[in-house]
């Protein structure tokens, strides 16, 4: 190797010094990866990133992104730019799921309707069962109050 050039090992090692360094400043960090890949559309040294998914949409949107490759016959050249294509990967999918639209959550204003009408449905089963048992709480003699109780129990 001449002066010029920078040693693979000592590039992949900077490259996953930086990969942490960026998982520490992040509080969606990616998973960074880098993997020797041969006879595939891109065989050399290939530099993935990505992030955990919370939405079928953040997955989507890292889809075809996140990954850059050095082919073999030009590793040795371009070893120097393997922490720069970290930077690139993470920032890539970072991007991506930063512009994700969020994930709709109900709102506790419909929450609080539900809840209404659930209740409202509660309260007209419940009347219904109760003038369901009046006619028989007369053969029996209950109370009034018992037999809504008694309705109540059923």
């Amino acid at each position: 190797m001449t002066r010029d050039t920078t040693s693979v090992g000592g590039a992949i090692a900077s490259a996953l010094e930086r990969a942490e360094e960026l998982r520490s400043l992040s509080d969606r960090p990616a998973r960074l990866r880098i993997m020797t890949i041969s006879g595939a559309d891109c065989s050399g040294l290939t530099i993935n990133a990505r992030i955990a998914a919370r939405s079928p949409a953040e997955h989507r949107a890292q889809e075809g992104l996140g990954t850059r490759c050095i082919p073999w016959d030009e590793l040795d050249v371009r070893a120097g730019e393997i922490i720069g294509l970290v930077d690139e990967v993470v920032g890539e999918v970072t991007l991506a799921v930063r512009n994700t639209p969020p994930v709709p959550r109900p709102s506790r204003s419909e929450d609080d309707l539900e809840l209404a009408v659930f209740d409202d449905l509660i309260g007209e089963i419940g009347q219904t069962i109760t003038q369901s048992v009046f006619p028989c709480w007369r053969s029996i003699r209950l109370s009034r109050s018992h037999a809504s109780w008694a309705a109540k129990l059923r």
